[in-house]
């Protein structure tokens, strides 16, 4: 079964939960606050 377009634009942003974060992760928390 090929995986969902959606998850393959969407998993490879988020970084895995153990790898420290990101300048994308730091400006788009500064953007949700």
């Amino acid at each position: 079964r090929a995986p969902n377009p959606g998850r393959l634009v969407r998993g490879p942003s988020l970084p895995p939960p153990n790898s420290p974060p990101t300048l994308g992760q730091f400006v788009r928390a500064i953007g949700d606050l």
